[in-house]
């Protein structure tokens, strides 16, 4: 798990640097670019908050020749996002008490887990990751922190019975999402409705 954990890390940094990279682009050119009267108006866009550091509407022509679609997330890899309706995010001590009263457990990686026992014995059965760059915690820091949002991990190849996993994972989901007034979305940014839910619970028995 430890491979695939540091592998879904790497992405969730990859897509930051992308919106990153396009925010530059795009204050660089709004600043050197003469003023012209435009007949069509822009077409919007707007990037997903939870994984960048803007919310805006941007002419998708002018980022046709630099936006980079992100890698899609393998279909054996399940996510739930919590994301927070504020804009500072969660506190970082309401995070941690609804986070431990989930029972998972702070361990390898400096991720969260979740075990087949809520004292945390048994299989690890999916993993808990902060949603932005990069990815892990630092308990030292935790408490003062402002955090967007967390992501729930689940490797169905990696557990021995995904169902179960995947059915802990979303009453996980569910319970931190009410505890924090949180949003509940898949693994494309949208809201995570019962169709989607039934769609994860397909892929978890392709095992």
């Amino acid at each position: 798990m430890e491979i695939e954990l540091r592998i879904i890390l790497l992405i969730v940094g990859m897509i930051i640097l992308v919106v990153v990279g396009i925010d530059l682009y795009r204050r660089r050119v709004v600043n050197e670019a003469p003023e012209t009267h435009i007949d069509i108006a822009p077409q919007p866009l707007t990037i997903d908050p939870m994984l960048d550091f803007f919310d805006d509407n941007i002419d998708k022509m002018q980022l046709a020749s630099t936006y980079t679609e992100p890698a899609p997330i393998p279909e054996n890899i399940l996510t739930i996002t919590i994301r927070s309706r504020e804009v500072y995010g969660f506190k970082g001590a309401n995070l941690l008490s609804a986070i431990k009263n989930a029972h998972l457990h702070f361990g390898k990686n400096d991720v969260f887990y979740r075990y087949e026992n809520e004292d945390g014995k048994g299989e690890a059965l999916f993993s808990l990751v902060k949603s932005t760059e990069p990815g892990y915690f630092y308990l030292e820091t935790l408490l003062q922190e402002h955090i967007p949002g967390i992501i729930l991990i689940l490797l169905v190849d990696r557990v021995n019975n995904p169902q179960l996993a995947l059915d802990k994972m979303v009453r996980t989901a569910k319970q931190i999402a009410f505890a924090l007034n949180a949003e509940l979305l898949d693994d494309q940014r949208q809201t995570l409705t019962l169709e989607t839910i039934e769609q994860y619970k397909r892929q978890a028995q392709r095992k």
